[in-house]
């Protein structure tokens, strides 16, 4: 079959029930963890700060080159969970092996939350958005399934990191 047929249209005013559930945008998150150069140097991928992403993405890793490209005019803050976000990327995914997008995007954003949490800082405002933004309603399921990965990639990257810095920076 082909061509087109009429189908009918509506705006959202002209309708009732529930309201739409609305997703807030992750907002670039601001401030200063103090562990972004520990981070940078304990990560095994070359890192290089630019001074503006593609389409307006914040960091970026090339399965091509394995390495890690940041925008450099972010909060300290901010660079920290996108390092943390890339790496991920670089351990979890390769072009081999590839998951669909929006799981990619899910599994690394859950192991930047995680590290990030095992560190004393707080990303859930941009994580859980930033989640929901790329699984929608399928993101408690896809979370269920990647569980492992996001865990075993999580504790790479705080292996990498030195427990021993980890310990001394919840002592201060």
């Amino acid at each position: 079959m082909f061509g087109f047929r009429p189908v009918y249209i509506f705006d959202v005013a002209q309708t009732d029930g529930e309201p739409i559930p609305a997703v807030d945008s992750p907002a670039v998150m601001n401030g200063h963890t103090g562990w972004y150069e520990s981070l940078r140097e304990a990560c095994p991928f070359p890192i290089c700060e630019v001074p503006a992403g593609e389409d307006g993405v914040l960091g970026s890793f090339s399965h091509r080159t394995r390495s890690i490209e940041i925008v450099e005019r972010l909060p300290e803050a901010q660079k920290t969970k996108v390092l943390i976000h890339e790496w991920a990327h670089g351990l979890l995914h390769s072009l081999t092996d590839r998951p669909d997008r929006e799981t990619r995007e899910l599994e690394a954003e859950s192991t930047a939350f995680v590290v990030a949490s095992a560190l004393g800082f707080d990303t859930a405002d941009y994580s859980f958005g930033y989640i929901v933004g790329w699984r929608g309603e399928e993101a408690v399921k896809t979370l269920k399934a990647c569980g492992t990965r996001i865990q075993r990639a999580a504790d790479a990257i705080l292996i990498a990191f030195r427990p021993e810095q980890v310990i001394a920076k919840e002592a201060v």
